[in-house]
């Protein structure tokens, strides 16, 4: 015990004797501690971020492009491609194949109101990938899909520039690139 009390009373009194050594070592110890903290943090950060993103698109979720062309678009997949995806025989475990379609489309209009949307041709098992939530009527159907019909699922910031009337979308005709579609339902955006 008093081997302890010399020991802790020479180191006070060498602390001090030399007090810039010792802020300047404690002033080290701090920053290299910070250092730490701030990395460990932002790795963690970062980590959660690159997850969020996985699990915003479905980290069960892969997608198949056609081959990329000299200028680097890719050629669209056929039918055939799809009934070979579709195939449980060649692809096991899958729960759905949902072809789709981006359209470049420069106008969508409703009376006189006009916005460029994002357009998708889809399928009905589409909102099974992308778990959209409808909040009007209803989503694309088999039958829609079957029958060729011309409807159409809106996005909420599309009924947004669209219907500034306050007129419901539900039943109305929009025109994209002047061809007429029956809204049949909304979705919430992602946020």
């Amino acid at each position: 015990m008093i081997v302890l009390m010399d020991v802790l009373r020479i180191s006070l009194a060498n602390l001090f004797v030399n007090r810039l050594r010792a802020v300047l070592t404690m002033l080290g110890i701090t920053i290299g501690v910070a250092a730490v903290i701030v990395l460990l943090s932002i790795g963690k950060a970062f980590e959660n971020f690159i997850i969020g993103e996985f699990n915003s698109v479905g980290s069960n979720l892969v997608a198949v492009f056609g081959a990329q062309g000299e200028r680097g678009d890719f050629e669209p997949l056929t039918q055939k491609d799809f009934d070979a995806l579709s195939d449980p025989t060649r692809v096991w475990d899958t729960l759905f194949v949902v072809p789709f379609l981006e359209v470049n489309a420069n106008s969508v209009t409703y009376e006189n109101y006009e916005t460029s949307p994002s357009i998708f041709g889809i399928t009905a098992d589409y909102i099974q990938v992308e778990e959209r939530e409808i909040i009007a009527g209803r989503y694309i159907e088999a039958e829609d899909v079957e029958g060729n019909s011309r409807v159409a699922v809106l996005g909420l910031s599309a009924v947004e520039k669209l219907f500034v009337s306050g007129v419901p979308p539900l039943d109305q005709t929009i025109r994209i690139e002047g061809v007429a579609f029956k809204v049949v339902g909304v979705y919430r955006d992602w946020e």
